[in-house]
């Protein structure tokens, strides 16, 4: 009898358990990760700080066709999780992120880790940013006067120069005698006038490939004949989408004809913690922007 009631008994753990099976849409069995979602974050870390302190971030942006969060200027290395109380939980209403983690870099530097299911992979199922302490930003640092009035001129005329170069903003006149698509630049009369208001803000070598579309490919933006400049009607513009704010350079940095810029973007005094990089090269007649900011 007691045999009975054992055979009935282990019977009933089989029959249990095999109820609790999970299988996918493909009728494979679904078993238990033997990792948890702590130890994939903490390796996903790891990746990510040890990818920079060995300088290989460049490697990975061109694997990945990407391109990744610039290191501080002021951070040398980047430290590594031991323990997963060395981070700390966010939350973001702004976010879908499955977790939301900060690492502290040091007392002034953080990086801030938005993490996606399934925790497989830093550079898929992540987003991430180097964050820094607002409080020990000073505004208007005089240290970074002369940077500020660079920055601010540069910014301020981009604008005005990279919609130059998609016609946009201009005021358009009488029609091409030939030629329906394009009309009559009232403001300008050649191609160079344009080329001088570009080149005082990009680099030659951002610029390339703009005056490609604007001036050289089979259908250009403009066109020059008989001594009068012709642009094809566009309602198109362009705005830069993040509002750096000059007034909070975080560091900047002075590297052969480079200079770098890390500095906070806002509006007034409501200024995000994310760090943002601009780059400025001189190549001869002052430092320029190497893209639209």
């Amino acid at each position: 009898m007691k045999k009975l009631i054992i055979f009935a008994l282990l019977a009933f753990m089989l029959i249990g358990c095999a109820s609790q099976k999970k299988y996918d849409e493909f009728g494979r069995e679904v078993t238990a990760d033997p990792v948890s979602d702590e130890e994939k974050i903490i390796i996903m870390i790891n990746e990510c700080t040890s990818t920079y302190n060995n300088n290989q971030i460049n490697d990975i942006q061109q694997q990945y066709s990407t391109t990744l969060p610039t290191l501080p200027i002021e951070v040398g290395t980047l430290p590594t999780v031991e323990n997963f109380n060395q981070l700390t939980q966010e939350e973001n209403v702004a976010s879908n992120a499955d977790y939301i983690y900060t690492l502290p870099i040091d007392d002034k530097y953080s990086m801030q880790f938005q993490l996606y299911q399934p925790l497989n992979s830093i550079w898929l199922d992540s987003n991430y940013s180097f964050q820094v302490d607002i409080e020990q930003i000073t505004k208007d640092d005089p240290n970074f006067a002369q940077e500020k009035e660079l920055l601010d001129n540069l910014l301020n005329e981009q604008e005005l120069a990279i919609n130059l170069l998609y016609a946009s903003g201009i005021t358009l006149g009488d029609q091409h005698p030939t030629n329906e698509n394009y009309f009559e630049v009232a403001e300008y009369n050649s191609i160079d006038q344009i080329k001088s208001v570009a080149e005082n803000v990009f680099t030659q070598d951002y610029l390339n490939t703009l005056y490609d579309i604007a001036f050289y490919q089979e259908n250009p933006i403009y066109l020059e004949e008989n001594g009068k400049l012709y642009a094809s009607d566009t309602s198109s513009s362009i705005s830069t989408g993040i509002p750096y704010n000059t007034s909070y350079i975080i560091a900047t940095s002075y590297e052969d004809n480079r200079l770098l810029i890390d500095l906070a973007a806002g509006y007034q005094d409501d200024i995000m913690p994310q760090i943002y990089r601009i780059e400025l090269v001189d190549e001869g007649n002052g430092y320029r922007l190497t893209n639209t900011y």
